[in-house]
C-alpha cells in the first residue's frame, strides 16, 4: 500500500485544480458554523481548506463536486507521526454534515499510515497469518502425526451459514414441528446470526457439529469428525422425509435449501475445512482465493500485546507533546473495540513501562460499544477483520416507529406499525425471541410509512414474547422500540384413564400445554397424590401416571384431576370410579395385609366367599384369607382353597356361608393353617356341617383336635369313598332265563349306566331277556353326621387313637352304625333318635365297640374270645384282604346292627329296632361262649338219642338244599359223593375223604377258621333253636360274636306240595376270607363259582355250574323239589345288590 506525506494521487483528487481554486480557510479547532462554510464554498465554487495547527493535516473539500483531498505532514515533508489520526478524528465531525464526503474521507484516510493508524498491529497480524498458511500449506498427515500443530483452519464459503440460517429461519415459521420430530430422533438444533448447531445426543457422547459466521466464510467446528457423516446422514434422511409428506411448495423449497446446506458440511469436512478445537485468539485471512482462520499463539499474542503498547506510548507522547488530552483517549477507546483480546495485555505493559502513561490509564475507564468485532458464537475467541465502524453522518436522526395495532388472532400476532423518517425508511424487521429463548427475524413492508410484518408470529410458545422492531433509514440510522406480549393458555386434559388391579388403582392423565405441564395433582378417597411422568417432551407435556393403594368398600370411587402448566395456570376434571364387587374385596383384603393374587383366586373360584364379603361377614372373610395366607400353598394345594371347595361341592348342603364361616373360624381357633392329608382337609367343613344343619353339639377344642390329629396319622378313620360295584349280566339261558353276572370295583361312577336300580327298574330289566350292566354305589348317607359320631366316639373312647391300626375298622363301624341306626327304614319305623342321645351311646354303640375291643390284642384281649377277621389291625388285613373294597364290605357284615331278632330263648319273641340292637349287642357275649364252650367236638342228641356232632348240622343245612332242587349246587360245593347217614361221628372228615376235590375239602384243608364257621353255623341251628335263618336270632350273633362278617346273601323257590305251589328260603354267607383262599375257586379250579364281593362265599348259591344246571332242570321239570329260582345278592346299606338271578319268582 502506496504512502505519501503529500496528496493522494486518486482519479478524483483535487490535485490538478487545486492551486487554481479559491480556499476557504478554517481550522480543526474552529468548527463553529462548518455547515454555513459547506454552502458557502459550495455557491462560490470554492475549495475548502481545514487546517490542524498542531500536526500540520490538512484536508481539502469541493463541497459541490463532492471531491476531496488529505495532506498528512508539512511541506516539508516532516510529521509529528498522528497526522493520521488526527484527521481521523475530523471525520465524524464532517460526517454530521455530509456523510458522502465522510465516506471519500475515509476511503482516502485508509490508504495512508503512520504510527497512529489504529490498523497498524492488524497489518502486521495479517501479515503473520499469510506466512502461517504459506508455511503449513504442504503439511501433510504424517506431519501431524509426528507432532506438529497446525495453527491454520480452512474454512468454507459463506454460503454454507447463509443455506443453513435462511432455512432454518424459514423453516422456524413454515414447519415448526420439524424441530420437534428431531428432538424425538435426539437431535438439537439452534441457530442465530453468528452460530448454528446441530447437536446429536447419544449413550456414548454426543456429537456436536457448529457452523460460525465469519461474514466472509463460514467456520465448521465438528467434536467427532468420524461420526459427523452417520449423524448428518440420518438427519439427511430425516429431512427428505418430510419433504415427501409436504403439501407445500414453499417448504419443499426450503427444506431443499436445508438438504443442500447439510450436503456441504459433509462435502468441507471431507475437504478437511474443519477443526475439532476451536482456538483462543484467531485471525481470518484471504490466501491465494481460499479462506483460513489463523491461531495466534500465546507467544504472538504477546509480541503483538507490545507491539501495540509500543503504538499507544507513542500516540500518549505526542497527545501531550500538542496538548491534546482527549487524543490518547480516544485512541484506546478504538484499540479496544479494534483489539479485544490484545489491548488489556498491552495496557498492562504499558503500564509497566511509563509511569506518566500509568496515571492517565488509572483513570481511563470510559468504554466504548459502539462497534462489536466479534463475531456470533465465538465472541470472546476471534478478532475480526473488519474495519472500525463509522462515526460520520451528516443525518443523525433516526427513524420514529410508533406501534398502530397489535392483535392476536388464532393463535399468530398481528403487528402494524407507523415508520416515518425525513431522509426515507431504508428497511424494517421485526426480531422476536420467543419464551424459550428462541429468536426469528421477521421483515416488515411498508405502505406510505405504515409497516406489517410479512407474515404473523406463530404463537407456539406460553410466555412473554419480547419483541423489538427496527427501522434503517437512507443514512444508515437506526431506531428500535420495544414491546412484550404475553401469550398463555389454560393446560388441555386429553385424556384420563385408569386400571383398577387391586389394591392398585394405575391411573393416567395424557396433559397438554403450550408452555409445558409442571405438575398433575389426582384427588380421591380425600387425598392428593401427585401424578409422575412417564412419557413426557422436555415440557412436560404427555402422559402423567401413578399407582394409588385403594382401601374402600365403595364401589364409587370420585376423583379429580388437576393440571398446571409452567405458569401455574390450571384445569380441572372430575369423573367416577365404578369398581366391581372383585375389585372392592381386593382393595379391602390388601388393606387387611393380606396376599392380593391368593384373595384374588379364592374370590374368583368360591361363591361362598363371594356372599360372605357382600353379606358384611368380614370377620369370617378374615378368617378364610388369614388361613390361606399362612398356609402359603398355591392354588389348589392351599388348604383355604381346598376346604371351600369341600364346601362348595357339598352334599346337598344348604347352609354353606354359616358351614366356611364356622368351619374356618374353628380352624383359627385351633390354630390349625395346614394339613399333611387330603382326606383331612374334608373333616372339618363336614364336622361343621352336622353343627349348623343338624343342630349337633360342637365338641370341645381337644376333642376335634384329636380327630384331625388321628386323620393326619391315619387317614382311614375318615375314609368316606364310596364302594361302586358294578354288575354286567349277561342272559346265558333265555328259556329259563337265567342271568349270570360279573362284577369288579370301579374308582369313579361312570356315565350312560343306571346307577342304584330300584326295584321296579331291575325287575323291567331282567324281563327285557336282554344282556345289561347296572352300577351300585354303597357309601355313607351322611358323611357330615358320620364326621360328627367319629369325633364322639374318640372322645367317648380316646385310647383308640393310641392304635391308629384299628382306625379302618374303627371308620367303617361308626358309619355302618349310623346307617343301622339312622337311615335304615326298618328302624326308623320303630324309633328316631339323635346320633347325640346318650342312650344311643351308653346302650348300643360303646358297649358294641367294647365287645370286639375286649376281644381284641390291644384291649389286651381280657374277654379271651375268639375274633376270626382281623379287624383290630388294618396291616394283618391287608396281608390277607389286598382290595379295600373287599375289606370295607367285610367290616360292614362285622359290624352290622340287626333291626330285628328272636329272643335267644323263645324265638316266637321278636325285637325291632333300637330294641333289637340293644339286645344283639348284650347277647353277643352269651353266644360266643355258648358255641365255643363246646368247640370243636361238642354234639347234641336227637330225639332217638343219639349223639351227633354239631359239624354235621352245617352239612344237613347243604344236602337239605341239595333234596331240595340245588342237586347240583349240593354236589359242586361238597362233592359227587353223598353220604346218606348224617348221624356218623365222623361224617365231616368223611366228606373230605371221599370228596377231595371238592371246594367243602379245599376249605376244610386251607382254611382253619373254617371248620369253626361249620361248627359254629351246627350250634347255631340246632334244634330249639329257629333253624330259619331269616329269622334266627343266632346267626347274626353268632357269627358276629366270633369276629366272622355274616349275612343272608340268596334266596331261592323249589317247586312243592303247597298251596303256593312253591318252598322258599334265605341263605347265609360267610365273608372276609383271605385272597389266598379265594383266588383259586374265583380262578374256575373247582368250576364256575361265585365268590361275593367282600372275598364272601355262600355254601348254597356261590357254586353258579351247578345252580344253572339246577334251574334249567327245574324249569324242564316243574315238579316238586326241583328247583324254581334262584337269586344272589348282597344287602349293603339298603340296597339290594344282584349278582345272579335265574328261574321264575313266586
Amino acid at each position: 500500500m502506496l504512502r505519501y506525506f503529500g496528496f493522494i494521487r486518486t482519479e478524483k483528487s483535487l490535485e490538478k485544480s487545486l492551486f487554481q481554486r479559491n480556499f476557504l480557510h478554517f481550522s480543526f479547532e474552529n468548527f463553529e458554523n462548518v455547515d454555513k462554510k459547506f454552502k458557502m464554498a459550495a455557491n462560490k465554487n470554492e475549495v475548502l481548506e481545514i487546517l490542524d495547527e498542531k500536526s500540520s493535516a490538512r484536508i481539502y473539500i469541493d463541497p459541490k463536486e463532492k471531491r476531496v483531498s488529505v495532506f498528512l505532514g508539512r511541506e516539508d515533508r516532516k510529521s509529528l507521526g498522528i497526522e493520521w489520526l488526527r484527521v481521523y478524528k475530523m471525520l465524524g465531525r464532517i460526517a454530521e454534515i455530509d456523510p458522502e464526503i465522510a465516506f471519500k474521507l475515509e476511503d482516502r484516510l485508509a490508504e495512508l499510515r503512520d504510527p497512529s493508524c489504529i490498523y497498524n498491529i492488524l497489518d502486521q497480524m495479517e501479515e503473520y497469518a499469510t506466512n502461517v498458511v504459506e508455511r503449513e500449506k504442504d503439511m501433510s498427515i504424517f506431519d501431524v502425526l509426528e507432532g506438529k500443530k497446525r495453527k491454520s483452519i480452512p474454512l468454507a464459503s459463506s454460503k454454507l451459514f447463509a443455506s443453513l440460517y435462511n432455512s432454518f429461519c424459514f423453516i422456524t415459521e413454515l414447519y415448526p414441528y420439524l424441530f420437534d420430530i428431531l428432538k424425538e430422533e435426539g437431535y438439537e438444533v439452534c441457530f442465530d446470526e453468528r452460530r448454528i448447531t446441530i447437536r446429536k445426543e447419544d449413550w456414548d457422547d454426543d456429537v456436536e457439529i457448529n457452523v460460525y459466521n465469519l461474514d466472509g466464510s463460514s467456520l465448521i467446528h465438528v467434536t467427532d469428525p468420524s461420526r459427523c457423516e452417520e449423524v448428518l446422514n440420518r438427519l439427511q434422511e430425516i429431512v427428505f422425509e418430510e419433504k415427501l409428506e409436504s403439501s407445500s411448495d414453499e417448504l419443499e423449497g426450503w427444506l431443499d435449501e436445508l438438504f443442500a446446506g447439510l450436503e456441504f458440511i459433509q462435502y468441507n469436512v471431507k475437504k478437511g475445512r474443519y477443526t475439532v478445537k476451536l482456538p483462543s485468539l484467531a485471525i481470518p485471512i484471504r490466501w491465494r482465493g481460499d479462506d483460513f482462520l489463523v491461531e495466534i499463539d500465546e507467544n504472538k499474542r504477546r509480541e503483538f500485546a507490545r507491539k501495540l503498547s509500543e503504538q499507544m506510548k507513542f500516540v500518549y507522547e505526542k497527545s501531550m507533546e500538542i496538548g491534546d488530552n482527549d487524543l490518547f483517549k480516544e485512541f484506546c477507546d478504538e484499540v479496544k473495540l479494534l483489539y479485544p483480546k490484545l489491548f488489556p495485555l498491552a495496557l498492562e505493559i504499558t503500564k509497566k513501562d511509563s509511569e506518566d502513561v500509568k496515571k492517565l490509564l488509572d483513570k481511563y475507564g470510559r468504554v466504548s460499544l459502539k462497534k462489536l468485532i466479534a463475531m456470533g458464537g465465538i465472541a470472546a475467541l476471534l478478532v475480526g477483520a473488519a474495519t472500525v465502524a463509522y462515526l460520520f453522518s451528516q443525518d443523525k436522526t433516526p427513524p420514529t416507529i410508533k406501534i398502530k395495532d397489535k392483535k392476536q388472532v388464532d393463535g399468530k400476532l398481528l403487528l402494524t406499525a407507523e415508520i416515518k423518517d425525513k431522509s426515507g425508511v431504508a428497511g424494517a424487521y421485526a426480531l422476536v425471541k420467543y419464551p424459550s429463548g428462541k429468536t426469528l427475524n421477521i421483515t416488515l413492508t411498508g405502505n406510505d410509512s405504515i409497516y406489517t410484518l410479512t407474515h404473523p408470529i406463530l404463537l407456539n410458545e406460553e410466555g412473554n414474547y419480547l419483541i423489538k422492531l427496527f427501522a434503517k433509514d437512507t443514512k444508515g440510522n437506526i431506531a428500535n422500540v420495544s414491546l412484550t406480549h404475553g401469550f398463555y393458555d389454560d393446560p388441555v386434559i386429553k385424556d384420563v384413564s385408569y386400571i383398577y388391579e387391586p389394591p392398585l388403582l394405575k391411573f393416567n392423565v395424557t396433559a397438554d400445554d403450550l408452555g409445558g405441564i409442571s405438575k398433575v395433582i389426582l384427588q380421591i378417597l380425600n387425598k392428593s397424590y401427585t401424578l409422575s411422568p412417564i412419557k413426557v417432551d422436555d415440557d412436560g407435556r404427555g402422559i402423567y401416571g401413578g399407582s394409588i393403594e385403594v382401601k374402600t368398600l365403595s364401589k364409587n370411587i370420585d376423583y379429580k384431576v388437576l393440571v398446571f402448566d409452567k405458569f401455574n395456570r390450571s384445569s380441572s376434571l372430575t369423573g367416577n370410579i365404578t369398581l366391581t364387587p372383585k375389585q372392592v374385596f381386593i382393595a379391602w383384603a390388601k388393606s387387611k395385609g393380606y396376599d392380593v393374587k391368593l384373595s384374588s383366586q379364592l374370590y374368583d373360584n368360591f361363591q361362598v366367599l363371594r356372599h360372605l364379603f357382600e353379606k358384611g361377614r368380614f370377620e369370617a372373610v378374615e378368617d378364610i384369607l388369614k388361613v390361606a395366607q399362612i398356609n402359603g400353598s398355591a392354588i389348589p394345594k392351599n388348604l383355604a382353597y381346598q376346604i371351600l371347595d369341600q364346601i362348595e361341592r357339598g352334599w346337598g348342603i344348604k347352609s354353606k356361608d354359616k358351614i366356611a364361616e364356622m368351619t374356618f373360624d374353628l380352624l383359627d381357633d385351633l390354630k390349625i393353617y395346614d394339613l399333611k392329608r387330603k382326606t383331612t382337609v374334608y373333616i372339618l367343613p363336614n364336622y361343621t356341617a352336622a353343627i349348623v344343619e343338624q343342630y349337633l353339639p360342637q365338641h370341645d377344642n381337644t376333642s376335634i383336635l384329636n380327630l384331625i390329629k388321628a386323620a393326619e396319622l391315619n387317614p382311614d378313620i375318615v375314609d368316606f369313598n364310596p364302594v361302586i360295584i358294578k354288575v354286567d349280566f349277561k342272559l346265558v339261558d333265555k328259556n329259563v332265563p337265567i342271568y349270570e353276572g360279573s362284577w369288579k370295583y370301579l374308582d369313579k361312577i361312570p356315565n350312560n349306566i343306571i346307577i342304584n336300580p330300584s326295584e321296579d327298574e331291575i325287575e323291567k330289566m331282567f324281563k327285557a331277556k336282554k344282556d345289561f350292566s347296572v352300577v351300585y354305589v354303597i357309601k355313607s348317607n351322611n358323611i357330615p353326621r358320620d364326621v360328627w359320631m367319629i369325633c364322639e366316639h374318640l372322645r367317648r373312647t380316646p385310647y383308640v387313637l393310641k392304635h391308629p391300626e384299628m382306625f379302618e375298622a374303627f371308620s367303617i363301624k361308626v358309619q355302618q352304625n349310623a346307617w343301622d341306626i339312622f337311615d335304615n327304614p326298618n328302624v326308623k319305623i320303630y324309633h328316631h333318635y339323635k346320633p347325640s342321645d346318650e342312650y344311643i351311646w351308653k346302650e348300643i354303640l360303646i358297649p358294641h365297640w367294647e365287645y370286639y375291643w375286649s376281644s381284641s390284642p390291644q384291649g389286651g384281649n381280657v374277654s379271651k374270645r375268639i375274633t376270626v377277621f382281623p379287624w383290630y389291625d388294618s396291616n394283618l388285613m391287608k396281608k390277607i384282604i389286598k382290595n379295600k373294597n373287599d375289606r370295607k364290605i367285610a367290616l360292614m357284615y362285622l359290624f352290622e346292627l340287626p333291626s330285628f331278632i328272636g329272643d335267644l330263648d323263645d324265638w316266637h319273641n321278636k325285637y325291632h329296632g333300637i330294641t333289637a340292637m340293644k339286645y344283639f349287642v348284650n347277647n353277643l357275649g352269651r353266644v360266643h361262649d355258648e358255641i365255643m364252650s363246646g368247640y370243636p367236638d361238642a354234639t347234641f342228641t336227637t330225639i332217638t338219642g343219639k349223639k351227633v356232632p354239631y359239624i354235621n348240622r352245617y352239612i344237613a343245612w347243604i344236602t337239605d338244599r341239595g333234596y331240595h332242587g340245588l342237586e347240583n349246587s349240593m354236589k359242586q360245593f361238597l362233592g359227587p359223593v353223598i353220604i346218606e347217614d348224617e348221624g356218623l361221628p365222623n361224617l365231616d372228615e368223611l366228606y373230605i375223604q371221599k370228596n377231595p376235590s371238592s371246594v367243602n375239602t379245599y376249605l376244610s384243608k386251607k382254611y382253619p377258621p373254617y371248620k369253626l364257621i361249620k361248627y359254629a353255623f351246627g350250634y347255631i341251628n340246632q334244634a330249639g333253636h329257629e333253624i330259619r335263618q331269616y329269622v334266627s336270632p343266632t346267626c347274626p350273633i353268632g357269627f358276629r360274636s366270633l369276629g366272622i362278617p355274616y349275612s343272608l346273601a340268596s334266596y331261592n323257590e323249589h317247586y312243592a306240595k303247597t298251596s303256593l305251589g312253591y318252598a322258599c328260603g334265605y341263605d347265609s354267607a360267610f365273608f372276609g376270607l383271605p385272597d389266598d383262599i379265594v383266588s383259586p375257586i374265583k380262578e374256575g379250579k373247582y368250576g364256575k363259582f361265585l365268590v361275593l364281593p367282600g372275598n364272601g362265599i355262600n355254601p348254597i348259591s356261590s357254586p353258579i355250574d351247578g345252580v344253572i344246571k339246577d334251574l334249567q332242570c327245574g324249569h324242564s321239570h316243574s315238579i316238586p323239589t326241583n328247583a324254581k329260582y334262584a337269586e344272589i345278592y348282597l344287602p349293603l346299606r339298603g340296597l339290594k345288590v344282584y349278582l345272579f338271578r335265574g328261574g321264575s319268582k313266586g
